[in-house]
């Protein structure tokens, strides 16, 4: 994978465990001129992680009722529908579209 797809606190797959990228990755990867995260694999986004994101019947709680999932995408619901649904197959891009959406973090309820 290519590090222009992660930022820091996204959930990767390392060896076949959960990781959560750190700043310290990006360091020793730029240093040493390489671009590429080849040792951390996308996880798939699967009903049990948009649990652990505190998803419930496809939307977020409260706080951030207006982000929806559906059809492994992603998008805002605004007084027309759903506005510019996002494809979204992997927990990073879920962080990722969401930090996008809102300005701020997605953050777990239960620990994976």
């Amino acid at each position: 994978m290519k590090a222009k797809e992660f930022r820091i606190g996204n959930k990767v797959d390392l060896y076949g465990s959960t990781a959560t990228i750190q700043g310290q990755d990006f360091v020793n990867h730029y240093t040493a001129g390489d671009k590429n995260f080849d040792r951390f694999k996308p996880i798939e986004l699967t009903e049990e992680w948009l649990n652990a994101f505190g998803f419930n019947n496809k939307m977020l709680d409260a706080e951030h009722n207006n982000i929806v999932w559906f059809d492994n995408h992603i998008g805002i619901k605004g007084m027309l529908g759903i506005v510019k649904p996002v494809e979204c197959k992997y927990v990073h891009q879920l962080q990722n579209l969401f930090f996008a959406f809102t300005g701020t973090e997605l953050e777990l309820n239960v620990l994976m």
